[in-house]
């Protein structure tokens, strides 16, 4: 699915769905709205739960499952949602994504594992000596001189002294 509109916030967004919805004859339950996305939790004709999600960037929104690529960014569904969901695939959909939200926070961080001065073996090929932080990137001693390795993880690093 592509990228639509052309909206000022994710409250505009959160309008337009909210219409769409009442206009099938749904009701909303609830909305949530962040800077960065927005959820609606509604009732259809039924009596199923169901929750419709999406991401909002550069004024334009695109319906996701329930998060999106970086998971750390997200902040969990509201719990209270969670029990009032009824589609199976729903419940599973969130609880597995909110199971890996939190292995991902989990996992250490280089800022966690390096340490001034050690020397570690980059790549699997390069000997470098860390010195330090700059913004979001680290330096590091390779020959003398200093390097920045770019999109550097900590599997990528292994401490050798």
């Amino acid at each position: 699915m592509g990228w639509y509109g052309d909206y000022d916030n994710v409250e505009d967004v959160l309008e337009e769905t909210r219409r769409s919805i009442e206009i099938k004859g749904y009701k909303v339950i609830d909305t949530k709205a962040t800077k960065s996305y927005g959820l609606t939790l509604f009732k259809t004709d039924k009596g199923d739960v169901h929750l419709d999600s999406f991401i909002f960037r550069k004024g334009m929104y695109k319906p996701i499952g329930f998060l999106y690529d970086d998971l750390s960014r997200f902040k969990v569904i509201p719990k209270a949602w969670l029990n009032q969901l009824t589609n199976s695939r729903d419940i599973e959909q969130v609880k597995k994504q909110t199971k890996a939200l939190k292995a991902e926070q989990k996992k250490p961080k280089l800022d966690d594992i390096l340490i001034k001065d050690e020397t570690y073996l980059v790549w699997g090929e390069y000997e470098a000596i860390y010195c330090h932080k700059n913004k979001r990137t680290f330096v590091f001693k390779v020959n003398g001189e200093y390097t920045r390795f770019t999109n550097l993880k900590p599997e990528h690093v292994t401490l050798l002294s």
